[in-house]
């Protein structure tokens, strides 16, 4: 299995390899460029979550991360951990009864589990977590310097 193929801008960046321009020019046009200029919230985010659906869109967006292709993920994101949160207040409930109901609290527990995992995938396929961050390859800031 090979390596993963990191950006021509950040191997120049680490000054690992001696490439000549034709082969700079040539891994630059083979990398995949997405703009990023028509991101919106999908109809499906609740109105609540969009002010902090926009705050996190924009500090991704500032890391050069997150573009128009990634809105779904981010609001699956939010929703998953909605649902999170409903599961948990609900196994909360139900655990301070007199006559506690096991069979709910354990399905009620496989559902808040299910939704923690669809947060935690979220959060990793967009860099939220501190392990996927610490494997993001980020573009720099400026490439035309490192020319």
């Amino acid at each position: 299995m090979s390596n993963i193929k990191e950006p021509i801008d950040l191997i120049m960046q680490k000054g690992r390899k001696n490439l000549t321009l034709e082969e700079i020019a040539i891994r630059k046009n083979q990398e995949l460029k997405i703009d990023s200029k028509n991101i919106s919230r999908p109809a499906f985010l609740p109105a609540k979550f969009h002010k902090q659906y926009d705050e996190l869109s924009k500090r991704l967006q500032e890391l050069k991360i997150f573009t128009d292709l990634d809105e779904d993920l981010l609001a699956r994101y939010f929703v998953s951990k909605e649902n999170y949160v409903k599961f948990s207040a609900k196994i909360r409930t139900e655990m301070s009864r007199k006559e506690i109901d096991y069979t709910l609290v354990k399905d009620l527990q496989i559902m808040q589990d299910k939704a923690f995992r669809q947060i935690r995938d979220c959060a990793n396929d967009l860099g939220l977590s501190i392990t996927s961050r610490a494997k993001l390859v980020l573009p720099p800031n400026d490439p035309d310097d490192e020319l």
